[in-house]
């Protein structure tokens, strides 16, 4: 089982007429391709490239198996999946503000960092990566609204008041869910997450495959935030009774879930108390 990188992307857009795919793989011996991972950054593809290198061969074909579980040959999709890329597609951001903020004891979408409150930190940041923005209210909806008048592009963004936020918030996420049917992929976003840098934004969206259903980043070996969720997904979260949870909607194994192993430790922040605000504001 051979493991490698190769930064063939753009020659094979600019040269698929000439069958560069046939020539990639004659030239470097590879009688079959099984499984492969688009990743824009060398660094994370060099590191992610010896990560899987040290496995031993049975967990290398776990992973092979959990995509491709009849060992099939990938190259065709692997040419066809960087046409698709190239494409557009529509991304949307889906915003949850609906909640009490009772563990912070202050309303967070209007806390403050870095000179501006935490929703306009998020928001600027999506509005840079994402089509459309959908922000879910509740609880000081006016505040919200009225905080939201003040944002430079507020034409691209819509608010969904949900009445019922006090149920939870998988509610409120059917609710934002509800008014991007029409999306490819929706970027799912807490309120308590304003640290993450607008680098991370536009690396996160280079790790759209849409082979699979749920792209969630990883830092550390552990998971973290924001999603990406395929519209084949947001059906069913759609579908689900409101007493269910998100974790469990997507345990199942018909939900293709990527991991995408990142340098923003800033995915685990999740200032919901008092006391991480005030580390926060140190």
């Amino acid at each position: 089982m051979l493991i490698g990188i190769t930064n063939i992307k753009q020659q094979i857009i600019t040269e698929h007429k000439q069958r560069v795919s046939e020539v990639f793989f004659e030239k470097n011996n590879f009688t079959k391709l099984v499984y492969y991972e688009i990743i824009e950054d060398l660094a994370l593809a060099m590191q992610r490239k010896k990560e899987i290198e040290n496995w031993r061969l049975e967990k290398k074909k776990k992973l092979v198996e959990a995509l491709n579980p009849m060992w099939s040959d990938l190259s065709e999709s692997l040419f066809c999946e960087i046409f698709q890329a190239t494409n557009k597609i529509k991304i949307s951001g889906l915003v949850i503000s609906a909640g009490l903020s009772s563990r912070m004891g202050s309303f967070k979408p209007l806390l403050h960092y870095k000179n501006k409150s935490f929703m306009m930190n998020i928001l600027s940041k999506l509005d840079s990566v994402c089509d459309e923005i959908i922000v879910v209210t509740g609880h000081n909806r006016e505040l919200i609204e009225t905080e939201l008048r003040t944002f430079s592009t507020i034409n691209r963004i819509k608010t969904v008041v949900n009445k019922n936020y006090k149920e939870g918030m998988l509610s409120s996420l059917q609710s934002g869910l509800r008014k991007l049917l029409d999306s490819n992929w929706v970027l799912y976003h807490f309120i308590d997450q304003p640290t993450l840098p607008i680098i991370f934004y536009k690396d996160f969206i280079t790790q759209i495959d849409n082979r699979f259903d749920w792209i969630q980043p990883k830092y550390n070996g552990r998971n973290g935030h924001p999603i990406l969720i395929h519209k084949r997904v947001v059906e069913k979260i759609i579908e689900a009774s409101a007493k269910s949870n998100l974790k469990e909607l997507t345990q199942s194994s018909n939900i293709k879930k990527k991991y995408w192993h990142c340098n923003y430790p800033e995915i685990h922040d999740d200032v919901d108390t008092i006391e991480r605000y005030n580390n926060l504001s140190k």
